[in-house]
């Protein structure tokens, strides 16, 4: 198979994780609340690490956190279970698979 193939091949199966994650938070409503749960400690932690213990991290916080978590949940939940996927270098062993299971060497 040439590269150019192997390529969409790849980009076809990050879409297919994407799409997964709200169909799954959509059919298993403890996947959504735990995903929600985890998702708004990290943005408060992560706020709370750049801008300190003051007032203007909590401000700041608050607006991430409903505009990440509640208003734009279904176009923001894929993009970080992605994120986290990169982060642990679970991508490289799907475009490894994806490569021996489409014939490569």
């Amino acid at each position: 198979m040439n590269s150019r193939g192997f390529i969409w091949i790849i980009l076809l199966i990050f879409v297919l994780i994407a799409i997964a994650v709200p169909v799954v938070m959509h059919l298993f409503k403890p996947a959504d609340i735990i995903l929600r749960i985890i998702l708004i400690f990290v943005i408060f932690t992560t706020v709370r690490s750049y801008l300190g213990n003051g007032i203007l991290s909590l401000i700041v916080s608050a607006i991430l956190i409903y505009y990440l978590v509640f208003k734009w949940w279904f176009v923001f939940a894929p993009l970080y279970v992605l994120y986290i996927l990169l982060g642990l270098q679970f991508l490289s062993v799907i475009i490894w698979g994806t490569f021996r299971l489409a014939g490569g060497q």
